[in-house]
């Protein structure tokens, strides 16, 4: 009877305590483009975190990474401690916990590794045409929809990459006086390598819905540490900050991680993913500005263009999605508006 009435009592918390997070979700929605400006942060944060880590010299990206890794597992740690969380998340997903933290860590390490070899533009370009390739894997592992937007977004995001990437196999681009460098073909592959796990790590997240945010952004900074520690011994030193401009630039970038996951976070619990996308695109804005204003690198006329068709696509996705949602609204409206 003891054990009964304390799991009773330990449900009826748990049960006042979702309330009070509903309403607390509740009361942002109600905040006009509260969600967006989240989305927006998210967005700011991840590009600022890259550029640092491309300005960042005489360390390995992945030991940067792995720096980075640390502060977010300490930090979500702790929440988890505090919200007294479970270690592995709920029951019936910690094998999505596992794959997002897997394909996140690969999808991480990518991209940082992709910067050091090619322009922050192109890598992130590429990079963020992750939504695109959601749509494409939903419609095959989720059997979710594959219309015409899709399709136009789908072929946007692939002549995009192409304007972007150059390959010199294509007629079109071939440029004997101009070829593509090894650094430059092993960027672009780490890029789109990226882009796809990102993808899959969305995928995965779309079937976390009872296991928190503290613990997806643990286990995937504990993946990335353990990645970052096993490859680096292999390509490069371990090494640690040398002097106190590294050691600030690094907490910097983990500082970002940390803020841009809870913004990331948020942005997608007040919002529609659709508007969400829509947002985000504007990285690719944030790179071009971070990449005249910090780095050497010339920016062409159809890397411009490529990117913009990325960012259309992404566009398109979140309009189809934001259109969705509205229609269904509707039709819930009149068919409530009915049975009354």
């Amino acid at each position: 009877m003891a054990e009964e009435k304390t799991q009773v009592a330990a449900n009826e918390v748990k049960s006042g305590e979702n309330i009070t997070k509903r309403r607390y979700v509740k009361r942002m929605r109600k905040v006009p483009c509260l969600g967006l400006f989240f989305a927006f942060m998210f967005a700011f944060l991840m590009s600022t975190s890259v550029a640092i880590v491309k300005l960042i010299k005489g360390l390995h990206a992945l030991e940067v990474l792995v720096i980075r890794s640390i502060i977010q597992a300490v930090f979500f740690g702790i929440l988890m401690w505090y919200k007294k969380s479970t270690v592995f998340g709920h029951p019936g997903e910690r094998w999505h916990v596992f794959g997002r933290s897997v394909s996140g860590a690969i999808n991480m390490c990518g991209w940082y590794l992709s910067v050091k070899k090619i322009s922050l533009m192109d890598s992130s370009a590429i990079y963020y045409s992750a939504p695109v390739f959601v749509v494409v894997l939903a419609s095959i592992f989720l059997r979710e929809p594959f219309g015409l937007f899709e399709a136009l977004s789908t072929t946007l995001t692939l002549i995009g990459v192409l304007l972007i990437s150059r390959p010199q196999f294509i007629p079109f681009f071939a440029d004997k006086l101009h070829p593509m460098t090894n650094d430059t073909i092993c960027g672009l592959l780490l890029a789109l390598l990226a882009s796809f796990t990102f993808a899959m790590a969305n995928i995965h997240l779309r079937k976390l819905q009872k296991t928190t945010t503290e613990v997806n952004s643990f286990w995937f900074s504990i993946a990335c540490i353990v990645s970052g520690v096993v490859v680096v011994p292999f390509i490069d030193q371990l090494k640690i900050p040398e002097n106190f401009t590294q050691w600030l630039l690094c907490l910097a970038v983990g500082v970002c991680g940390c803020l841009g996951l809870i913004c990331f976070s948020l942005s997608m619990k007040i919002e529609k993913a659709g508007p969400v996308s829509i947002v985000q695109s504007s990285t690719l804005v944030i790179v071009l500005i971070y990449q005249l204003a910090l780095f050497s690198e010339p920016i062409t006329l159809m890397c411009l263009i490529g990117s913009f068709l990325i960012g259309a696509s992404i566009v398109i996705i979140g309009l189809k999605d934001a259109l969705y949602t509205k229609t269904i609204e509707k039709l819930k409206h009149k068919m409530t508006s009915t049975a009354v």
